[in-house]
């Protein structure tokens, strides 16, 4: 007999790739009217398990209930049709369809004047032809109430990653769903636009709306979610009320051991200089000034930390400084060597290690081999070199293994046969980071290593980061989590519309202050008594 307060049971349910077992006999029971928290490691099922539930995957066994009714979802368009919306973790959409179309795109009604759409058959001009100030007005509504600031009219490749995830949000909040699907949804917003997510979200919720959680910040369950189940290995470990655990006994349930939530730092004397960058300006791929003159300088030992709202120009600043992106203005030395206009190759054979801000798209080959990921540095260096000045894949084969094994990279069955692309997003993040950092460098340029990333592999990299520096490595951390700044950096700059806003030391500030000159560009003294004048 299912319980009137359940909104969704999930009844054993088993998923398998061939002789993988992703999810085994999970059961899973959501309240209508809850902030259910799901956690669990990179590979622990949880993804797979909502993909299940968003009928982008069919369970092997199991059943599923949702809203009274024993459901078979085999596409999401029969989950938004039941009142399912998700927001992944991967984007869903469509890069050459501007904003507003990507988010319109697959409601479960049309608004007035607006054409039902059911993929993406048809002229999507003559889908907005008739009516489009409607949906527009409630997309820009949406988007200011709930602090995602984007242009409706942009095309989504356009766009950087913060706001293509903001996006997302949007297009799931936009349909008349029961039901939220949350992966990862503020992973690219400062404190202050994740308390105002958080008590919209509390406000639906308190409407009647139900939304799943899926997060790695253990702060975010705790502040959040009403319940939290815990995934391990494909199986579920347990189902608690959130005020009753902690952090610490939350982490060990995901990972089976106890976990570090916060990070000592040995204390290490800065040295000479591994990175100059002076005056430094730069555009985009639309043309647009995202670089104003910035200034960074980067020692040997020493950890700075870059804070800054998506979209400000971290992309462009960690782009520039690995030669990827070509400079209007400005020179980079590193280790006193001008490497200004030069190529990336020159970056990596002066010590310059790069951790890319899209896993995907710039930090691997999707397509190829672990084997080949993992060596990809080291083809002309003859580290690799066989016979005849041809590549030893024994050599290769053992070093990856060796990597795999060092950096705890789960899900790889065998390295010359899993492609990097199959791995989970926090897997892929331990393969680049594992090859980058065993380069030995002199400088390591990591932008938003830890995004998406679960607990347990967070603490593995900021463990790297802090070895790193503890053997000399300058690195300059671009990242959007406050906690991990605040943990492992020594100085944090703050990015603001392409400019170096503030300069400080963890010690020295909070997550509020940082927060404020994220949002503002002014401290938050400068904004009180702008507000002050503005009453008088």
């Amino acid at each position: 007999m299912i319980n009137t307060d359940t909104i969704l049971e999930l009844d054993g349910i088993t998923k398998r790739f061939d002789d993988v077992v992703a999810n085994e006999d999970i059961d899973l029971s959501v309240r209508r009217g809850e902030v259910h928290g799901l956690l669990g490691e990179n590979g622990a099922g949880k993804s797979t398990l909502m993909n299940i539930l968003y009928g982008l995957y069919s369970p092997t066994d199991g059943t599923i209930r949702f809203n009274d009714k024993e459901r078979s979802f085999s596409s999401p368009e029969d989950a938004i049709e039941a009142g399912i919306g998700m927001v992944h973790q991967h984007f869903m959409l469509i890069p050459r369809m501007t904003v507003l179309e990507n988010v319109v795109l697959g409601e479960r009604e049309s608004p007035e004047g607006v054409a039902s759409v059911n993929g993406i058959a048809g002229s999507v001009l003559g889908m907005f032809s008739r009516g489009r100030e409607t949906p527009r007005e409630r997309v820009e509504s949406l988007a200011e109430e709930y602090g995602l600031a984007v242009d409706p009219d942009a095309k989504v490749w356009e766009l950087d990653i913060g706001e293509r995830q903001r996006v997302e949000v949007l297009k799931a909040l936009y349909r008349d769903v029961d039901l939220l699907i949350l992966d990862e949804p503020t992973a690219v917003l400062t404190p202050k636009e994740s308390e105002q997510m958080f008590q919209t979200i509390r406000q639906l919720v308190d409407e009647g709306l139900t939304v799943i959680f899926i997060t790695h910040k253990l702060w975010e369950i705790e502040n959040m979610a009403d319940r939290v189940t815990v995934l391990r290995d494909g199986r579920k470990i347990d189902t608690v009320e959130t005020e009753s655990v902690t952090q610490g006994e939350l982490a060990e349930m995901m990972v089976g051991r106890e976990v570090l939530i916060r990070m000592d730092k040995e204390p290490v004397e800065p040295g000479d200089p591994v990175l100059e960058a002076t005056g430094i300006t730069a555009r985009d791929s639309r043309d647009v000034r995202t670089l104003s003159g910035v200034d960074v300088t980067v020692h040997e030992g020493e950890i700075v930390g870059v804070a800054g709202v998506s979209g400000n120009g971290q992309r462009e600043l960690a782009e520039c400084l690995f030669g990827f992106r070509d400079l209007e203005n400005g020179s980079i030395s590193v280790r006193g060597e001008d490497l200004t206009e030069s190529p990336p190759k020159r970056f990596i054979e002066a010590g310059v290690s790069f951790v890319p801000e899209d896993r995907y798209e710039h930090g691997c080959a999707p397509e190829l081999s672990v084997m080949h990921n993992s060596s990809v540095k080291d083809y002309r260096n003859g580290k690799f070199e066989g016979t005849a000045g041809l590549l030893d894949y024994e050599k290769m084969e053992t070093y990856s293994e060796g990597l795999v094994e060092e950096f705890d990279i789960r899900g790889v069955s065998s390295v010359t046969e899993t492609e990097a692309g199959e791995l989970s997003g926090g897997n892929l993040q331990k393969l680049i980071l594992g090859r980058e950092m065993n380069q030995e460098p002199n400088l390591l340029i990591a932008n938003q290593p830890t995004r998406g990333v679960d607990v347990g592999a967070i603490e593995n990299i900021r463990k790297l980061m802090l070895e790193q520096r503890q053997n000399g490595t300058g690195v300059l951390l671009l990242s959007e989590d406050l906690d991990e700044l605040l943990d492992v950096s020594d100085r944090i700059l703050v990015i603001y519309e392409g400019e170096f806003v503030h300069e400080t030391r963890p010690e020295e500030t909070d997550k509020w202050e940082l927060g404020m000159y994220m949002s503002t560009g002014e401290s938050p003294a400068e904004e009180n008594a702008q507000v002050i004048e503005e009453i008088q």
